[in-house]
């Protein structure tokens, strides 16, 4: 596979790592004591948001590192937000599990950046195979929390 190709695979895991944080997160705090409901409409406004922001970029993002480097940049922020909100302790169990997949997802995203910055090919194409069911466990891990908009894998389509 060329590298623009392995590029175009990268951008379907790099956007992968959205809305999370690593499993030492605050998440497992009931200080913030905020309801199921409200937790779960603060996590979807930020997930919507970097959505949004990575939906924006020019649809070209996706073949060069430098835009996947951008749409990880992203993905950080929303990592370091998420960390900032405690779930209930009625969801903190299963928002800690998905952060956790998610923080696999993320680390993966970053490896394979340096891997293509680097020329490996090889190994690019061995962590989106390690990513592909991940992707699938942290979306379905999303939905099952009622965040939906973590669940969507927003893809660059702007102009």
């Amino acid at each position: 596979m060329n590298r623009r190709g392995v590029a175009a695979i990268a951008i379907a895991v790099v956007g992968i790592a959205g809305c999370g944080s690593s499993s030492s997160s605050s998440s497992s705090s009931t200080s913030s004591g905020l309801s199921p409901a409200a937790y779960r409409s603060e996590i979807n406004k930020i997930c919507a948001d970097e959505n949004a922001k990575i939906t924006a970029l020019p649809a070209s993002t996706s073949n060069s590192v430098s835009g996947l480097e951008k749409e990880l940049a992203i993905n950080e922020s929303t990592l370091s937000q998420v960390k900032g909100i405690a779930a209930p302790s009625s969801l903190s169990a299963a928002a800690n599990s998905w952060l956790s997949t998610v923080e696999q997802e993320f680390s993966i995203g970053t490896t394979l950046i340096n891997d293509l910055k680097a020329g490996k090919t090889g190994a690019v194409q061995s962590q989106v195979r390690k990513a592909t069911p991940l992707i699938t466990k942290g979306n379905d891990a999303a939905k099952s929390l009622g965040l939906a908009s973590c669940a969507i894998d927003g893809q660059p389509s702007g102009h």
